[in-house]
């Protein structure tokens, strides 16, 4: 830390940002990538985490299964996603953010990938709770400067 950076104090509080991440390389870099913002003292970043990437769910047989059995998302997103996030987010001063890398040959379909990550997560958080937890994508080039 420098010399400059300011310490929470009692009016200062101290934030928690947990990290959702899909690969080796997100879990390796992101704390790392954060630094200058951990560097003012008031908060930190952690790896909470590691998952595999998510495609959207397309599969019409898949899809029927889920309705059928009344789930609005696979037992593994809420294992692996939104229970995490949700005892992470135990404090009003913790964050849950879920960052995947877009890869060129995921680009058409982004959209229906964030739906379910954001879908894996809200289904599980409490309305309270949803303001705190967000998902966001790394872009090649981003990627490709910092890994």
């Amino acid at each position: 830390m420098n010399s400059s950076a300011v310490l929470p104090g009692p009016h200062q509080p101290f934030f928690r940002f947990g990290l959702i991440v899909t690969g080796k390389g997100e879990a390796a870099f992101l704390p790392e990538f954060f630094r200058s913002v951990s560097e003012t003292g008031r908060c930190s970043f952690e790896v909470i985490r590691r998952i595999d990437q998510r495609s959207p769910i397309t599969s019409p047989k898949r899809k029927l299964w889920m309705v059928g059995t009344g789930k609005v998302i696979p037992d593994k997103d809420a294992t692996d996603i939104g229970f995490p996030a949700r005892r992470f987010l135990s404090s009003e001063t913790r964050f849950v953010i879920l960052i995947d890398d877009l890869e060129a040959n995921r680009a058409g379909e982004i959209r229906e990938v964030f739906d379910r990550y954001r879908t894996a997560m809200y289904t599980i958080l409490s309305p309270e709770n949803r303001r705190r937890a967000s998902v966001h994508f790394f872009v090649n080039m981003l990627e490709a400067y910092y890994f």
